[in-house]
């Protein structure tokens, strides 16, 4: 009798790679979801910080910041709240500071 032989196993191992991917994939956008919901949460509790005047997005952990804030001192806040939150990577600091 000859022995059994099993084709696919190459494509079995790229379909278990592959859903690695997919997996880890979908784990980083529910982490990034997660940080900009927790720099948001974090801009309510702050005096002076307006969450309509900044926008965040956050990619593979970078936390990007754009928008406009009153002052240098609630630019450098926003800056270092999004900074201070565990798992982030990198702050891209859009910001600026309104004059007049």
């Amino acid at each position: 009798m000859a022995p059994l032989v099993l084709t696919g196993g190459r494509a079995a191992d790229q379909a278990a790679v592959t859903t690695r991917h997919i997996t880890t994939d979908a784990t980083i956008i529910v982490d990034d979801a997660a940080l900009t919901a927790k720099f948001k949460t974090a801009l309510l509790a702050e005096t002076g910080l307006k969450t309509l005047q900044i926008d965040v997005a956050t990619r593979d952990a970078v936390v990007a910041l754009v928008g406009s804030v009153d002052s240098e001192v609630l630019h450098r806040r926003a800056v270092q709240i999004a900074g201070s939150l565990s798992r982030v990577r990198q702050v891209v600091d859009k910001l600026v500071v309104k004059t007049g």
